[in-house]
């Protein structure tokens, strides 16, 4: 597991993840960095990125459904939005994170 996946795993600890979907969603404005899943179907793929063109928020889908679920102890997530500014910075540091 990469260290950014680690650091996912800690954020969930720590309260600062809004996790699958319809948390997503429902918290969209709040979200200040987002994980998708890279095997995401085709329709989410495209719904969750107009949102995020919208709101600014920059998405990392560096890593598979299997890989993000494992990093935060769940099962079959697609997508995790990032809440706390503090680990967004974390996450825009580490060098092996794919932003785009």
């Amino acid at each position: 597991m990469t260290n950014l996946l680690s650091t996912l795993g800690l954020a969930k600890r720590a309260g600062a993840l809004k996790i699958g979907e319809t948390q997503v969603y429902e918290s969209i404005q709040s979200i200040r960095y987002l994980f998708l899943a890279n095997d995401v179907g085709p329709s989410t793929k495209n719904k969750v990125e107009g949102k995020c063109h919208f709101y600014h928020i920059p998405i990392n889908a560096s890593f598979n459904r299997d890989e993000l679920s494992k990093s935060i102890g769940t099962l079959n997530t697609v997508m995790i939005g990032v809440v706390d500014a503090g680990f967004v910075e974390l996450f825009k540091e580490d060098p092996y994170g794919k932003t785009r």
